[in-house]
């Protein structure tokens, strides 16, 4: 199965904090899966978002997401759309998801649809072992994107 619509996926978070790298083992995941049912992603994984992700964003038609939020905010997996908005500043720790989307349509006209899919983390320390809780939550977060894309290759 191909697909004309061209999906970027972004996993962000540091990789050696814990339950951090939630959004790079989710992004490596959702790639074998796409690559088994031949579905064709573009997959990007950062420490961070960054302004080189812009031109890729503005090449996509949907962009995916993935990352940790504490669970402060919620121990739920949170699934949002994202929209563009105006960039607050140009360090790499204030870019947001809408902020590259911005600056997407600022610098190419570009207006992908895009999501973010995010699971809690409850572990943040320089470790490599996770929190069982969010091991469990990027499994629920897999079947969430699992499903958004095989929505967006059948509305094509």
């Amino acid at each position: 199965m191909t697909t004309s619509a061209s999906i970027l996926i972004i996993g962000y978070g540091n990789p050696h904090r814990q339950d951090d790298r939630a959004g790079h083992l989710l992004a490596e995941r959702v790639r074998d899966w796409a690559a088994a049912q031949g579905i064709s992603v573009t997959v990007r994984t950062d420490y961070q978002l960054d302004l080189d992700m812009v031109e890729d964003i503005a090449h996509a038609t949907h962009v995916f997401f993935f990352d940790a939020h504490t669970h402060e905010f919620s121990t739920a997996v949170e699934v949002t759309a994202v929209a563009a908005e105006e960039p607050q500043g140009f360090t790499t720790h204030a870019f947001t998801p809408g902020s590259l989307l911005g600056l997407a349509r600022k610098l190419y006209d570009a207006q992908p649809d895009a999501r973010i899919i995010s699971v809690p983390g409850f572990a943040f320390d320089m470790r490599d072992d996770m929190s069982p809780t969010t091991v469990a939550a990027i499994d629920q977060a897999f079947a969430i994107a699992c499903a958004l894309l095989h929505k967006v290759i059948s509305d094509q």
